[in-house]
């Protein structure tokens, strides 16, 4: 069984690659970062190879993969950058069609909670979607083309909503990152007000859904990848401070929730479970 990954040097990406090797699946790499230091893995090949130029030589020298992990999305965390619905998504739009004509069967791309917008509480697949950024409104866009273009063609899709995720590699400006720097720094405390409720994920246990969503072969649709638990910032904070045994301690102050994200949401895990 081949599958093919794209963004795989990301931060997800090298999860998803981790949790690929430990099963008995060959896995095609294409990335698009030539300074990033890729991880070694027995069943990957990597591909330098931006998803704006794949063409059917290129699809047929990887061996022609029947299934599509697709994280690749360009230009974040910039959210409400106009390249993402000017320039990102006619770039995804054209790649998924082209992969589907070649004959690919069975796809998992990533989404984004943002898809949501101002909703607030628990969110499920079937709420309206508000996107407030630029990023999530070209998700949305291409979820719609994706809808389309599965009714005229015979493949299987998951949309995988992805709501809060942790872990070491992820962007500097992030929480956890944060957080680390300030330990890693020897400050004595680490300021923030913390009151609004989220919905995060190890990206280490975000990798093992992924990978077993797109294992079921199945006909999924939008899922969320999500705890299904709120849980203050806060408390967030101090689980990982106290599961690490760091002497920090947390401070209350102001940080901003920002112009996009309502007080309080996470995710509905039903279907999840379900599925799983």
């Amino acid at each position: 069984m081949k599958v093919l990954v794209t963004g795989s040097s990301g931060f997800i990406g090298q999860y998803v690659l981790q949790e690929l090797s430990l099963i008995n699946v060959e896995v095609i790499a294409i990335h698009k970062s030539k300074s990033k230091k890729l991880k070694y893995f027995k069943n990957v090949r990597y591909f330098l190879k931006d998803i704006n130029n794949i063409d059917k030589e290129f699809y047929e020298e990887i061996g022609s993969p029947k299934i599509l992990i697709h994280l690749a999305w360009g230009n974040l965390p910039n959210y409400d950058s106009e390249h993402h619905t000017n320039i990102e998504l006619p770039i995804q739009i054209n790649f998924l069609k082209k992969m589907v004509l070649f004959g690919l069967q069975n796809i998992l791309i990533s989404g984004t909670c943002f898809e949501y917008g101002n909703g607030s509480g628990c969110l499920n697949e079937k709420q309206n979607l508000n996107p407030l950024n630029n990023y999530a409104r070209a998700k949305v866009e291409l979820l719609n083309y994706l809808i389309k273009l599965k009714k005229d063609n015979n493949f299987k899709y998951t949309w995988a909503r992805l709501f809060y995720m942790y872990g070491d590699g992820q962007n500097p400006a992030s929480l956890w990152p944060q957080l680390k720097k300030a330990v890693q720094e020897k400050k004595l405390s680490f300021s923030i007000s913390g009151e609004q409720l989220r919905d995060y994920l190890h990206v280490k246990e975000v990798a093992k859904i992924i990978v077993k969503l797109i294992l079921k072969d199945s006909e999924i649709g939008v899922v969320n990848i999500c705890s299904g638990k709120p849980l203050k910032i806060k408390d967030l904070v101090e689980s990982w401070i106290s599961d690490n045994d760091w002497k920090i301690k947390i401070t209350s102050g102001y940080q901003p929730i920002g112009e996009f994200k309502p007080l309080d949401f996470w995710g509905n895990d039903t279907k999840l479970s379900a599925v799983l």
